[in-house]
């Protein structure tokens, strides 16, 4: 049996899957025998655990998700990363978690590599980006943000009747993240009480948009230098021609999809990383930011083909 982990964005949580959760168990039922699980994590500061300070760091976060990832009694695990999700999974591929480089055995009795839970055997990356692989102003797309703002100013006066159900953040959100729902009222709404119920703190999403602005995928010393040594990593720059390593799990699946009418970061990002690690690339036409939403057919079917659950 194996588990499905999902890990959302900025200021996002589990809840924010909605329906897709549900969906994607239902389809993966249709088309396996076994009995897979979905299961949706918070990432630090968010969610349930708002209460937490978010770390300013990508690695802290996946370092935080990996410990959770060991106590699951699941044979395999397969990671689906939205957006700053993405950059989890990948942190989590790279195996940036610790610092040793020797095998170890848990308390669970699981091996595991520098940290990194060996039973990872595939990952989707959505809408992701990496600082020294995409300009910042591809990565966060400033113009379609002014206008989502002003249009939710907009919404929002038009329904001031509504104004204490109304989250302006979480309609400016919407208005920008999905094609299909960006005037969905009910939507705006269930957002918004999320909001008041649970909200991530205005440090943490400082903090988070930090961490989000300084991520870089790793290479490995011997890609620059030619000799293949995996001892040692180092972050290359922008302008630097190296690529990045492949997951240290050389077997593990990477697959890349990215919406090509994505108004907050730019399908280049994604096509940059596919280059980069060698990943397949799927891009789906007519969606946005959130694929979960714009796309949710769509994308269960090509998580399912990605982690190959079909087959087990």
């Amino acid at each position: 049996m194996a588990t499905l982990v999902l890990l959302r964005g900025l200021m996002r949580d589990s809840r924010h899957w909605g329906e897709f959760l549900s969906l994607l168990q239902k389809k993966i039922a249709l088309v396996s025998e076994t009995d897979h699980k979905v299961l949706a994590l918070d990432t630090l500061g968010n969610g349930a655990l708002s209460s937490e300070l978010s770390p300013t760091d990508i690695r802290h976060y996946a370092a935080n998700i990996n410990q959770r990832l060991l106590a699951l009694d699941e044979d395999d695990i397969y990671l689906v990363g939205l957006s700053m999700g993405g950059m989890i999974t990948l942190e989590l591929l790279n195996n940036a978690c610790v610092s040793q480089a020797k095998l170890e055995l848990n308390s669970h009795g699981l091996a595991v590599k520098n940290g990194l839970n060996l039973r990872i055997k595939g990952a989707v990356v959505i809408n992701s980006s990496a600082a020294n692989l995409s300009s910042w102003y591809q990565r966060f797309q400033v113009l379609p943000v002014i206008k989502a703002m002003l249009d939710a100013v907009a919404m929002l006066f038009k329904h001031r009747a509504n104004t204490g159900k109304l989250s302006l953040i979480e309609i400016c959100v919407i208005k920008l993240t999905t094609r299909r729902f960006g005037n969905d009222l009910a939507l705006m709404a269930l957002w918004s009480r999320y909001r008041r119920d649970c909200r991530t703190g205005f440090l943490s999403i400082v903090r988070q948009l930090l961490a989000c602005s300084r991520y870089k995928v790793l290479v490995k010393d011997g890609d620059l230098a030619g000799n293949g040594d995996t001892k040692a990593a180092s972050i290359i720059e922008p302008s630097s021609k190296a690529l990045p390593a492949k997951p240290l799990l050389d077997e593990v699946p990477l697959t890349l999809i990215c919406g090509k009418n994505d108004n907050l970061v730019s399908p280049s990002c994604s096509m940059q990383l596919a280059q980069a690690y060698n990943a397949e690339l799927l891009v789906f036409d007519d969606a946005g930011h959130d694929l979960s939403l714009d796309s949710p057919n769509q994308l269960c079917d090509a998580i399912i083909r990605a982690c190959k659950l079909s087959m087990q």
